[in-house]
């Protein structure tokens, strides 16, 4: 299974991804490890694993996504790219790596992402399981997307964007969260969905890949409310800090619960490992973040923090600190900290006391997600 979405806003078109794989038959030596954000599945027919990018970028002028059985997906994308590098025609490419694949294995699909002369288009293969090539004005989801709710937050980000300063790398940013935090909540690995979500942008002026983002999960448990005051105790750990990002054409992750570093080539790159882009590699840290994503672990609750160009403010949210074990923590301001309690002023003490143990969905997801300038 795989979870692929496009959209349009604009002069933009997005594409976001995932990373997981799953490896079905006889799994018994292959051995399963978690995810950038913990995840983990394996049973004796299948192992989920977090492994590939699923997002193509083509001559800096055309984004790809697919689905489905990734050894023809690349079979596929091979045969589209040496034919649209020598036509510059999509729809021609598209036909001729359709009919270049082996027969009765049509199990992919196929999403594009490019700028027709101004007009931002998508255009796909397969969606409809028939073969076609096919034009898209509304939402494309693929693989798992199909049934994901995240189209419908889109749809509201939308209309709040258009009224809002947020750009669109940060309107981009929100989605890529919001669908990281709903595979982690809803536990979609095991279907095959899940690491780590990338995603880009493409425009007139190119493709454009996400800001360096840091992910900050934490653990929100309700001890006590005190209804005469309206206080809330509640604990959390606020130690496991997730970086993804890119430089050039390497998407990247660090977290601490794989160990290491891992670095993910985008396909089709001839860059070097040379000297110089190794260092830049290694030199990948929550300094280059724009974007602070707090996700709690078991409520639906995203507090988005944008990092702004005046850095005087930035410790007045946020400070990053390291422990004893070496790992990267963070300590949060009081008004940060309520913003991740979650409780909107308007609750009643009975209202808030179901909302922060997760019993009732009171609030749609723009009242979950939080934005704060540092």
């Amino acid at each position: 299974m795989t979870y692929v979405l496009a959209w349009k806003r604009g002069q933009n078109i997005y594409l976001v991804a995932d990373s997981a794989i799953t490896i079905s038959g006889n799994t018994g030596k292959i051995k399963s490890e978690n995810s950038s954000f913990g995840e983990h599945y394996q049973s004796d027919s299948k192992v989920v694993k977090q492994g590939t990018l699923k997002l193509f970028s083509i001559q800096n002028n055309l984004l790809l996504g697919y689905s489905g059985n990734v050894d023809l997906a690349y079979e596929f994308i091979d045969v589209f790219k040496r034919v649209y590098e020598n036509t510059n025609n999509v729809r021609q490419a598209l036909i001729l790596a359709r009919d270049g694949i082996r027969p009765d294995e049509r199990e992919i699909r196929i999403v594009i992402g490019f700028i027709d002369d101004i007009i931002p288009t998508i255009v796909s293969y397969n969606y409809d399981r028939d073969g076609r090539i096919k034009y898209h004005d509304e939402i494309v989801r693929l693989g798992f997307g199909e049934t994901f709710p995240v189209n419908e937050y889109i749809k509201e980000f939308n209309s709040i964007v258009d009224n809002s300063n947020m750009d669109e790398y940060a309107h981009l940013a929100i989605i890529i969260a919001t669908v990281q935090h709903t595979c982690l909540i809803d536990n979609t690995f095991k279907l095959g969905v899940g690491g780590f979500i990338c995603g880009a942008i493409i425009n007139q002026h190119g493709i454009f890949w996400q800001k360096d983002m840091a992910y900050i999960l934490y653990e929100s448990v309700v001890d006590k409310i005190e209804s005469q005051e309206g206080k809330v105790e509640f604990k959390e750990n606020f130690h496991q800090m997730i970086l993804t990002g890119s430089i050039e054409e390497f998407f990247m992750v660090k977290s601490p619960i794989t160990g290491t570093g891992a670095y993910c080539h985008f396909p089709y790159s001839d860059r070097k490992f040379d000297k110089e882009f190794i260092n830049k590699l290694k030199s990948f840290s929550y300094h280059s973040c724009i974007y602070f994503v707090f996700l709690d672990k078991f409520l639906r609750r995203i507090v988005f923090v944008r990092k702004t160009l005046d850095d005087s403010t930035t410790n007045s949210f946020l400070n990053i600190v390291k422990l004893d074990d070496g790992r990267v923590g963070v300590e949060i301001d009081q008004e940060l900290h309520k913003k991740l309690i979650g409780i909107p002023d308007a609750m009643t003490d009975e209202q808030a006391e179901l909302y922060l143990k997760g019993e009732v969905d009171i609030l749609f997801l723009m009242h979950h997600v939080a934005m704060v300038k540092m």
